[in-house]
């Protein structure tokens, strides 16, 4: 077989559907290209010399074709990153390793079909099935077909990829081993080595799902004790409501006496006392979110035993921000707060949240009593004072992560300050996509 063909056809079969890949991308799931100039050539310039080099190495083309899929298969999974960015780090890993595979499970059948055994030709059929793919996905976005974008594809289980994986390899293996007997010993260490991954792989993920799980479920257990908390606030603020209506006509009675007998003194101080249960039973804070209102009244309760004071200025969104998350940002900050503030501090625990169109801005700030060293949006104190300020911080990091947003830390004038930045997620983008085809 002519070599020079065979590296021709490789190189064309690889540019083709790394192209193909991108494009998808593109045009059916509406990533907007932002490419790494430098990497994206250099890394071409690599998968180009490594699509040619087996040929040149290797006396065996069916050898140096499988080390070249190798290499297919890492183009379609490196490429994509180069291209686009991804919310989901995983999304490209597992979309270039299905899309190599089915395609080779789809040349594997053609092949079966037309009964051909040569290399170059099977480069041939890769080129033309990526150029069948892509003209048909050009023409229905051209149409104005509503198609997915991106929001969707990357919400569709890892589960999915595994199983599709599974299918193309099973058969694949299965077809090849029918055709040629000495594939067996490789196949079957292929196999093995696959099989030992998937179990290490699914262990992995259910020890990790179980950690997630538990930490919701403490979140979620935290979240319906302050809920608790709150709704026994409001239950002895109603009871002392009714018992204070109930007396009332006694009370003013009972007034109207002592000032008739000039006992002004007495009058004054009955007055006193009955100005006392208005104060108790006015509502501590309202932010907009009645979650967040309950779990700022309890966190002052906490902070009323270190004789320190917490003031709210702004709203906090009621919508578009999931109760747990809410939970997980507002009480480990005021925890962290509440915890690094100096006993009867004059200085309070403010909280500021500016609620904006897409998104919100949480400010919260709490007196030290020394500055606390940070570094790159990292606390750099000695190991006992980081525990400390670094309550719940990991979590925060993470929800801010998952809306997109931010964590900044600062510390000026014994005052350290953590602002959130949120940004909304759209609502109900999936639900509203399968409405446009349905």
């Amino acid at each position: 077989m002519n070599i020079a063909v065979l590296c021709v056809t490789e190189l064309l079969k690889n540019a083709s559907g790394f192209f193909t890949g991108t494009f998808l991308l593109k045009r059916l799931f509406g990533y907007d290209i932002k490419i790494k100039k430098a990497a994206f050539v250099v890394t071409a310039f690599v998968f180009a010399v490594a699509s040619l080099l087996p040929f040149a190495v290797f006396e065996d083309t069916y050898a140096a074709a499988d080390i070249c899929d190798i290499v297919t298969m890492l183009g379609f999974i490196v490429f994509p990153y180069l291209c686009f960015s991804s919310r989901k780090k995983l999304t490209f890993f597992w979309y270039g390793i299905i899309l190599n595979s089915t395609a080779d499970f789809m040349i594997l059948m053609v092949s079966l079909f037309f009964k051909t055994d040569n290399q170059a030709t099977f480069n041939l059929l890769y080129i033309i099935l990526y150029a069948a793919l892509s003209a048909a996905v050009f023409i229905i976005t051209k149409q104005r077909i509503p198609v997915y974008h991106g929001a969707f594809f990357e919400k569709i289980p890892t589960l999915v990829y595994v199983v599709i994986l599974i299918a193309d390899l099973a058969t694949y293996y299965a077809v090849t081993l029918t055709r040629d007997s000495a594939y067996i010993e490789d196949v079957a260490n292929v196999l093995l080595v696959l099989s030992a991954v998937l179990v290490v792989s699914c262990i992995v993920f259910i020890v990790s799902k179980y950690f997630s799980v538990s930490e919701k479920q403490s979140n979620v257990q935290l979240l319906l004790n302050t809920q608790v908390l709150h709704n026994e606030e409001i239950i002895k603020s109603n009871t002392d409501i009714r018992r204070f209506k109930h007396d009332y006509i006694n009370n003013i009675f009972a007034l109207s006496t002592l000032i008739d007998q000039n006992r002004i003194e007495e009058a004054k101080e009955y007055l006193a006392k009955m100005n006392e249960l208005p104060a108790l039973t006015k509502t501590k804070y309202s932010t907009g979110n009645y979650l967040a209102d309950a779990i700022i009244s309890a966190k002052a309760t906490a902070a009323q035993e270190k004789e320190l004071r917490i003031e709210f200025e702004g709203t906090i969104p009621s919508q578009r921000i999931s109760n747990n998350d809410i939970c997980t940002i507002i009480a480990n900050v005021l925890d962290n707060a509440v915890f690094n503030s100096p006993q009867k501090s004059l200085t309070p625990i403010t909280i500021s949240s500016v609620e904006q169109s897409n998104g919100c801005i949480l400010t919260v700030s709490n007196p030290v009593s020394k500055p606390v060293e940070i570094k790159n949006n990292k606390i750099q104190t000695s190991k006992k004072d980081k525990t400390n300020h670094g309550f719940g911080l990991d979590n925060i990091k993470a929800v801010a992560k998952e809306y997109n947003g931010f964590v900044n830390l600062t510390c000026e004038n014994n005052l350290f300050i953590i602002e959130i930045g949120l940004m909304f997620k759209e609502e109900n983008s999936y639900e509203k996509a399968v409405q446009i085809f349905e």
